[in-house]
């Protein structure tokens, strides 16, 4: 949907179609880049279940066919997360592979760019089947990025080491860095989950230059609640 006047003054919404152009678009999320276009990745309900993206420009139209981020062939990509900046790169981290009964979570990260297109998949971090089973869902990892300087942040849960909230960054021409760690750690069940990097190309006040953000929820004990949401600068 698009509002009819800036900030919704009037409350009216424009239709602009489906975002999948068939079966569906869960877990979906929208960027927009310096050029006005809305990126938009999701899971999509075919095949073996796929982690999708499509572009909407507001001048044109819906970009006619998808590009699947992940792949073909597994068990289910459900679940990703996208961030652009301002030098024209789309950056996005999903997951390959997070049904249950994979033996392996694969989180995988990928730069857009208008004239090359996506980049090829580099691994951010990866957690087998007896590290994950009984401790954590998929959803424990996000994806932020410095508006101005491109440069990209990661916070995940650390299955493949012990369980720590860690934050990582890179460059383009860096590998992922590990900045530093967030949270000790942990392997109780469905510590440190839905993190989040705040962070947006528009409006600049709000953008990860002046600062990074990150909330979680935290479950003190295993199965008993509440959780608790927690807020913690990534800053220094």
């Amino acid at each position: 949907l698009r509002s009819d006047q800036p900030y919704a003054a009037d409350d009216a919404f424009t239709d602009l179609g489906a975002i999948s152009p068939s079966g569906s678009a869960q877990n979906t999320r929208l960027a927009v880049d310096t050029g006005g276009r809305i990126h938009c990745t999701f899971y999509r309900n075919i095949g073996e279940g796929q982690y999708e993206h499509r572009i909407y420009d507001p001048v044109g139209a819906w970009q006619l066919d998808s590009f699947v981020l992940g792949n073909t062939d597994g068990t289910n990509d459900y679940f990703g997360w996208i961030s652009s900046d301002a030098l024209g790169s789309v950056h996005c981290a999903y997951v390959v592979d997070a049904n249950n009964s994979s033996p392996l979570w694969s989180f995988r990260y990928r730069r857009w760019g208008w004239f090359n297109g996506w980049t090829d998949e580099i691994v951010l971090f990866e957690a087998t089947s007896d590290q994950f089973t009984n401790i954590a869902s998929y959803k424990i990892f996000n994806i932020g990025c410095d508006e101005t300087t491109g440069k990209v942040y990661a916070v995940y849960r650390d299955l493949s080491s012990a369980g720590e909230l860690v934050l990582v960054e890179k460059t383009t021409s860096t590998p992922w860095i590990l900045t530093q760690e967030l949270q000790p750690p942990d392997l109780g069940e469905h510590k440190y989950v839905y993190p989040t990097i705040r962070g947006t190309l528009y409006p600049e006040f709000n953008r990860t230059t002046h600062g990074i953000d990150i909330t979680y929820q935290w479950r003190e004990l295993p199965g008993v609640p509440p959780y608790s949401l927690v807020y913690q600068d990534g800053s220094g």
